[in-house]
């Protein structure tokens, strides 16, 4: 960020040298055409030596300004001014001198640093100085002759180096303030270039980590090859965290750890670690709660404390970050992130992502159980194909007449029937299938004797333990060598396994379409407003953030063209975006004024982002927009509030804190009093309407006294109505009204700082933080002032009484010496 700041410094620098070598060729040449066509007794080869040069290396600069850097074209302007101000100053009269001196220093200030700027400006004071004191005394000789025009007398040249120093050092604060701000700017700009790549960061993060999630399980041969360890790793790199591990529930309810990544450890694994809910009762009751527990000091939150002594000390795990998994089918385990040595805050961006990993990881372990639901399927066809062959499955051959002829042993494997007990049944298959399927089992049978074949027909069998079997029937028309009926063989399996896995397939698919709706969940409740639109600039898609933003539906705005949400003034800088990444196939990013729909401006950032199709062509460029009106807005308060504080102590602050308040919210009348005795006295007053005055009333029955008991009173609208007891102590109708105690140290109110108006308060939340921020600064002010009183007061008592003590060690010694002489007279 620091090398982004200063190329953006540079950049404006740049700027500011182009645009004084403009200023300085067109102020240059008036002076140049003046100084020869000047009268010939008036005129001076030195003067139009001087001129010229500097006017022709202004002009070379300007014309080669594209191939010169900004500090050669810095050094040429200050150079120029310094010339020309020290011919001014020679020449012609201080005054003009001092100006141009002042401008050539303010310059210094802009392109140099702030110790290269009091070099500079002591140069210019001593150049004064010593021009001044060759003019007054005439220690010139006479030698550098003036135009005359101007008396040398010490008056003239002391005003002119005092005017030189006031203004040099408010100018140059100046523009030390005003380089802060344009940092401060450049870095809230760079910041929110950071939020906007962030976010977009973030969603591809989202969209690789879901696509190496499916690739990572979809490309395994085999079950027993599975692990989330490649998962959990990429989440932890993600989350900047040492340890990630993944927890799945068992039956019981408890969880236990089936893959887990240490970025100190390699070699750790926690398999057949289990976290018991009989002795984790908060932890759980947690996770079921609020389906997130963030723990910024794990061993301190009550949530994890309890795997202080079996988990967190051993681990030296100092934070954590657990969601819950939670599929279709209900909640199924645990993702945990882990900050191993030191506490950590989670941040909201990182919860979210961490939901996010765990819905990924969530679909990924219904994936697994896919999988595995595959490899039994796989196996239950390999057991299929031996029982084909070797006739291990339950097989059987029915006669043309629908008598069994032969089952083979696999009927007690499937229906726990023996083959016995098969064989003396008379309706078989039948009595071994269940009600509502017998018959449609009958038909199967029939059709097979008609010399149909069928397949993969399924069933509901009835268990000799009465439980229910799912099974698949297929059958054949067998036939002799020469063609002659034999009947038909049955092969039935058992697929209750089958008919599970079908099911948990079903739930791993609503686990994905579920995934699927939180990314778009996601991306209509970003807090960014995010377009999408085509190369001519027609918007394709808009999220919900988009449409609160601008006031429009989304109806309203696909389909339309983006001028739509851009002022007619602006619009030919936005066709010149486009051309641009058009031309550049590169992110952009860029602040507009934009339009609501109902017709109010705000501003925003933009960040544009080209997105190109499998070909390589630009296929759409997805926007994102950020309001930062408000931030505009409190940028301009903060700018008041330095306004207002910026005099330390005095009188002073005061009188300009209750301007810069009532200027600052629009207001009315403003005042600082404090509390004398019952009654409430300004100290400091300010009202845009002359002729008021400060206050003097009591406490009782007044607004004072409702801001004295509460602290802080906000009254947005209808003042009389909210306080219709309240006794009137000013001419103003009050609607408005925003009032702040003030404290000594020990938390005793001394005063108030009172804000009036004679309308609504238009923000009464920020009319509230501001007065705060007033108050809290006014409060150590009156108690300075008060605590001077004391003293002072005391200091008065203290001379009064070395006053009257010398009184009476003099009255002492007069008595004294009175007995000294009635003593000889009275004998």
């Amino acid at each position: 960020m620091p090398k982004r700041l200063n190329t953006i410094l540079s950049r404006t620098r740049n700027r500011i040298a182009d645009f004084m070598l403009f200023v300085m060729t067109i102020g240059g040449l008036p002076a140049l055409v003046s100084s020869v066509l000047r009268e010939a007794s008036l005129r001076s080869i030195v003067v139009e030596a001087v001129h010229l040069l500097v006017f022709l290396a202004v002009i070379i600069c300007l014309l080669m300004r594209k191939r010169l850097s900004t500090r050669t074209k810095s050094f040429v302007i200050v150079a120029a001014m310094t010339s020309m101000s020290l011919l001014y100053i020679v020449k012609f009269s201080p005054a003009s001198g001092m100006a141009m001196m002042i401008v050539a220093t303010v310059i210094v200030a802009l392109f140099c640093s702030l110790a290269v700027t009091i070099r500079y400006a002591v140069f210019c004071f001593l150049a004064i100085v010593g021009v001044g004191a060759m003019r007054i005394f005439e220690l010139d000789g006479g030698l550098i002759t003036d135009s005359g025009s101007v008396p040398h007398t010490l008056p003239v040249w002391g005003s002119a180096l005092f005017g030189y120093i006031w203004m040099t050092a408010s100018i140059v604060v100046g523009v030390v303030w005003m380089r802060q701000a344009l940092l401060q700017t450049s870095m809230d700009q760079l910041r929110s270039q950071n939020e906007l790549m962030s976010g977009k960061r973030f969603l591809e993060q989202i969209r690789e980590s879901a696509s190496e999630v499916a690739n990572h399980f979809t490309s395994l041969d085999r079950i027993e090859n599975a692990s989330f360890r490649p998962t959990l790793k990429r989440f932890a790199n993600l989350m900047d965290c040492q340890r990630a591990s993944l927890w799945l529930q068992r039956d019981d309810g408890d969880v236990e750890c089936v893959g887990l990544f240490d970025a100190n450890n390699p070699s750790a694994t926690h398999e057949g670690m289990v976290l018991r809910r009989s002795v984790l009762p908060r932890y759980f009751a947690a996770l079921e709660t609020g389906q997130v527990v963030d723990a910024e000091d794990a061993v301190n939150d009550p949530r994890t404390s309890e795997l202080k002594d079996a988990y967190l000390i051993p681990m030296n795990v100092k934070a954590i970050l657990d969601v819950s998994l939670i599929s279709a089918a209900g909640r199924m385990g645990i993702l945990c992130f882990e900050s191993v040595g030191k506490t950590r805050a989670w941040r909201p961006e990182e919860i979210v992502f961490a939901h996010m990993a765990g819905a990924l990881l969530a679909a990924a372990a219904g994936m697994k159980n896919v999988m595995e639901a595959n490899d039994e399927l796989s196996f239950s066809r390999r057991r299929f194909e031996a029982v084909a062959n070797y006739t291990y499955g339950w097989e059987s051959w029915i006669a043309p007449d629908g008598k069994l002829i032969w089952v083979n042993p696999g009927v007690e494997r499937v229906l726990g029937y023996s083959v016995d007990e098969c064989i003396a049944l008379e309706d078989y298959p039948l009595s071994l299938v269940a009600a509502e399927d017998r018959d449609r089992v009958r038909h199967y049978i029939n059709e097979g004797l008609e010399g149909l074949s069928g397949s993969d027909r399924e069933f509901t069998g009835v268990h000799k333990d009465g439980r229910k079997v799912g099974i698949d029937i297929s059958w054949q028309p067998i036939a002799d060598s020469q063609g002659g009926n034999l009947g038909i063989r049955v092969s039935c399996r058992d697929i209750t396994e089958r008919i599970r896995y079908r099911r948990d397939l079903e739930v791993a698919k609503a686990d994905l379409e579920a995934n699927q709706r939180r990314l778009r969940a996601h991306f209509n409740n970003a807090k960014i407003g995010v377009f999408y639109w085509k190369p001519d600039r027609t918007i394709i898609e808009v999220n919900e953030t988009a449409c609160q933003l601008f006031g429009y539906s989304a109806d309203e705005m696909v389909g339309k063209k983006l001028e739509l949400l851009v002022p007619e003034e602006d619009r030919v800088r936005l066709h010149t975006l486009i051309k641009r990444i058009m031309e550049t196939k590169d992110s952009v990013n860029n602040r507009f004024e934009n339009i609501r729909r109902d017709g109010s401006r705000i501003i925003c950032e933009w960040y544009e982002s080209p997105i190109f199709d499998a070909n390589g062509e630009l296929d759409c460029i997805a926007s994102f927009a950020l309001d930062v009106t408000e931030r505009e807005r409190h940028q301009e308060t903060l700018e008041s509030i330095y306004r207002g504080i910026r005099f330390q102590v005095g009188e002073g602050f005061f009188e300009n804190l209750t301007q810069v308040l009532c200027e600052t919210l629009g207001m009315t009348y403003c005042h600082v009093a404090e509390i004398v005795g019952d009654r409430i006295k300004s100290v400091a007053y300010y009202s845009p309407e002359t002729g008021r005055s400060g206050l003097d009333f009591a406490i009782a029955g007044s607004a004072g006294e409702r801001v004295i008991k509460d602290g802080v009173f906000v009254c947005q609208d209808n003042f009389k109505s909210v306080m219709p007891d309240v006794t009137r102590v000013t001419d103003i109708d009050v609607v408005g009204y925003v009032g702040a105690a003030l404290y000594d140290s020990e938390g005793q109110p001394i005063g108030i700082l009172v804000t009036v108006s004679d309308k609504p308060l238009g923000d009464p939340q920020l009319a509230k933080s501001i007065v705060e921020v007033f108050a809290s600064r006014a409060s150590a002010e009156l108690q300075r002032l008060q605590s001077e009183r004391k003293r002072e007061k005391l200091e008065q008592q203290l001379r009064h009484s070395q006053r009257m003590e010398t009184m009476g060690v003099l009255a002492g010694g007069i008595a004294h010496d009175f007995n000294n002489i009635l003593q000889p007279i009275s004998g």
